[in-house]
């Protein structure tokens, strides 16, 4: 499984999943951590300095295409 975790320098956990400036990927088996990754979230507005809302479309479907959201 993996988990997805919005944070803005792969340590601390984002306070808003909209303009988080990545998110920490997580592969998980069990109870094992198995790859830990960060992306950087260029898929959105804010990322691009952009004001507005509604990203998170965006960002669902980022994390559709690494099979972290089915």
């Amino acid at each position: 499984m993996k988990i997805a975790i919005a944070s803005d320098d792969g340590k601390i956990i984002s306070s808003h999943f909209g303009r988080t400036k990545g998110f920490v990927i997580f592969e998980v088996e069990g109870k094992e951590i198995k790859s830990r990754e960060y992306r950087l979230n260029i898929f959105t507005g804010h990322a691009r300095g952009l004001e507005g809302a509604g990203h998170e479309i965006d960002i669902l479907q980022f994390l559709m295409h690494l099979r972290i959201v089915k």
